[in-house]
């Protein structure tokens, strides 16, 4: 709860954090906001995964501003 309160923070509302395992250890991360950002990433390491899923959040967010100006 901790660190999806952190998050939260970061990106600046409250997420919903899906993980999937998919095989051998292999997980997907997918963060989503109420106002349907998301953020995708995979890997091995599930504290790596998901701030990587965060980023990719704070990255898109970046690219639609960048589009949309």
């Amino acid at each position: 709860m901790q660190e999806q309160q952190r998050l939260a923070e970061e990106v600046g509302e409250p997420l919903f954090i899906t993980i999937r395992l998919v095989y051998d250890g292999f997980i997907e991360v997918e963060v989503q906001t109420f106002t349907d950002r998301h953020g995708l990433a995979t890997g091995y390491s599930l504290p790596e995964t998901l701030a990587a899923a965060v980023e990719a959040l704070l990255y898109l967010d970046e690219v639609r501003e960048s589009l949309f100006r």
